[in-house]
C-alpha cells in the first residue's frame, strides 16, 4: 500500500489542480437567523479609529495609527460583545515610545495587576479562542507539557521584583507557576490544570458559588472597572495589550498593538530587570519532606493543613500529605469536593497524577477523571503560603481533625521570610531528589512508618 501511494504522489498531475475558495458562514446566535453579508470591502493598511481606540487616553494624537498586519473578516469571539479578527501592530517608533510610557506607569502604580487571556500563552503552543485563519501555532504532544513564553517569565520577575501584586488568569494551563509565579498570588477564575479542586468550566459569564470568583467574559469588568474609575482620578486606569481591537479600548489609559512577548521583552529592558532572575519548573520532578528532614520517604509532605484542607494557626503541627503511588486522597474544597481519588503516579514534567471518581449528575454512578496536583502547590503549602490546600490524606493518615489538634508529626517547616524565596525551595528540593537517587540520601521504600499517626 506504501509504494502505491508513493506511486501516486509521484505521478500526479500538477495541471489539475484547482484553485480553492475559503468561505466563512455566520451562525445564528441564540436562534437568530443569519444574514448575508455582501462582500468585504478591501483592507484597510492602517487601523481607521479614534486617538483613545488606537492610542489610550494617556497617548500621543500625533502618534501614527497601527498597520494593519492580518485582514479576519470574522467575529474574534461570536456570541460576546467582540471585534472583528483583524491584526495590527504599532509602528516601531511608536511601540517603543508606548512601552516606555508602559513602563513609567507600572513604577507609578502602588497595586499592579495582570489580567491574562488565551493570547499569552499561543506562542508556547496552546491555541487561543479568538485568533481566526491561518494562526499557526507550535506543535506540542500535550498542551499541559508547554513551556512558559518570554511574557510568563517577565510578569513572574515582575512579581519577584515588587511591580506586579497578583495575577488574574483566565487560562488553565499553569504556565505562570512554570515561570516562577507564585500560587499565592495568582486566581485561575475559570478553572486550573493543576489543581483538583479548581476545575475547567464553561464560559457561561456565571459567578462560581464556592470560590466567589467570575467565569467568562463576566471576568471582563476587572479592565472597565479599573478604567471608569480611573475616569475620576481614582487610581493609573488600565492598559490593553493584544493585536486585535477589544470593546473596552476606548477606555484605556494606553493600547499598545503588538505581540505580548515583545511587548514584554522591550518592557524588560526599559525597567532593567532581566527574566535569568526568575527560577524555572523544567526538570522539577516532585519532592520529599523538604528542609533537609532526614528519614523522610519520597513523595511524602508534611503541610500546615488540617483535613479539611485550611491552613491550620500557628503553633500546631503539622499534617503528612502521603503522594505515594496507590495512595488514596480526598478533595477538600470546590465542584468536586469530597471526592477520593488514588495517586497513580506522574505525568512527564513531574506533577502528581490522580485517579478521581466523581458522581454523574442524574446518573446515580460514578465516572473516573484524572487530575493533576502542580509541585508548585506542594513547595507553597509547605511553608503555608496557600489559604487553602486542594487534597487531603484519607484513611486516618496524618489526620489530626478539624480542631488542629494532635500529636506532632515528624516536623515542622520553617517559615520563609521572603515570598520570593519560591525559586530556592525548589531547586534545594531538586538536588534533595538527586542525592537520594544516587545514593546520597535515604529513601525508604516502607509504607508503613512515616505517615501513620499513633
Amino acid at each position: 500500500m506504501t509504494s502505491s501511494l508513493l506511486s501516486s504522489i509521484e505521478y500526479f498531475d500538477m495541471d489539475r489542480l484547482k484553485a480553492t475558495e475559503t468561505k466563512v458562514t455566520r451562525i445564528g446566535i441564540n436562534g437568530e437567523t443569519p444574514t448575508a453579508s455582501s462582500t468585504p470591502a478591501a483592507p484597510n493598511r492602517v487601523l481607521d479609529a479614534s486617538s483613545n481606540a488606537m492610542h489610550g487616553k494617556r497617548g500621543c494624537m500625533s502618534w501614527e495609527p497601527p498597520l494593519t498586519l492580518r485582514y479576519v473578516d470574522v467575529e474574534a469571539r461570536p456570541g460576546y460583545a467582540s471585534c472583528k479578527a483583524h491584526e495590527y501592530v504599532d509602528r516601531p517608533e511608536v511601540l517603543r515610545a508606548k512601552v516606555k510610557l508602559l513602563a513609567d506607569l507600572i513604577r507609578g502604580s502602588e497595586q499592579c495587576v495582570a489580567y491574562t487571556g488565551a493570547g499569552i500563552s499561543t506562542s508556547a503552543g496552546i491555541a487561543d479562542y479568538a485568533t481566526q485563519g491561518d494562526g499557526v501555532f507550535p506543535l506540542l504532544l500535550s498542551p499541559m507539557l508547554a513551556k512558559p513564553t518570554p511574557a510568563h517569565r517577565i510578569l513572574a520577575s515582575l512579581h519577584a521584583e515588587g511591580h506586579l501584586k497578583h495575577w488574574i488568569q483566565q487560562n488553565h494551563d499553569g504556565l505562570p507557576q512554570k515561570a516562577g509565579y507564585p500560587q499565592h498570588a495568582l486566581n485561575e477564575i475559570h478553572g486550573a490544570w493543576y489543581d483538583p479542586s479548581n476545575p475547567v468550566v464553561p464560559m457561561d459569564g456565571g459567578l462560581r458559588p464556592n470560590r466567589h470568583v467570575l467565569a467568562g467574559m463576566n471576568a471582563d469588568r476587572v479592565v472597565r472597572s479599573v478604567s471608569e474609575r480611573a475616569t475620576s482620578g481614582e487610581g493609573l486606569g488600565s492598559v490593553i495589550i493584544s493585536l486585535q481591537q477589544t470593546p473596552l479600548d476606548e477606555l484605556s489609559a494606553l493600547r499598545i498593538f503588538g505581540k505580548i512577548d515583545d511587548v514584554m521583552e522591550m518592557l524588560a529592558e526599559e525597567l532593567s530587570i532581566t527574566q535569568s532572575s526568575v527560577p524555572t519548573w523544567d526538570g522539577v520532578v516532585g519532592g520529599d519532606c523538604g528542609n533537609g528532614n532526614e528519614g523522610c520517604e519520597e513523595d511524602i509532605f508534611m503541610i500546615p493543613y488540617n483535613s479539611s484542607g485550611n491552613k491550620m494557626s500557628p503553633g500546631n503541627e503539622n499534617n503528612c500529605l502521603d503522594l505515594r503511588e496507590g495512595q488514596q486522597v480526598r478533595i477538600t474544597s470546590g465542584f468536586y469536593s469530597g471526592d477520593v481519588g488514588v495517586v497513580v503516579g506522574k505525568q512527564l514534567e513531574g506533577h502528581y497524577k490522580i485517579r478521581f471518581m466523581h458522581p454523574i449528575k442524574n446518573k446515580g454512578w460514578l465516572a473516573p477523571k484524572v487530575h493533576v496536583l502542580g509541585c508548585w502547590m506542594l513547595v507553597e503549602a509547605m511553608h503555608g503560603l496557600l489559604d487553602t490546600f486542594p487534597i487531603v490524606t484519607i484513611a486516618g493518615v496524618g489526620d489530626k481533625g478539624p480542631d488542629d489538634t494532635g500529636e506532632a508529626i515528624m516536623f515542622k517547616a520553617e517559615p520563609i521570610q521572603n515570598k520570593n524565596q519560591i525559586g530556592d525551595l525548589l531547586s534545594d528540593m531538586l538536588k534533595s531528589r538527586e542525592a537520594a537517587s544516587s545514593g546520597g540520601g535515604n529513601v525508604g521504600n516502607e509504607r508503613e512508618a512515616d505517615c501513620k499517626s499513633d
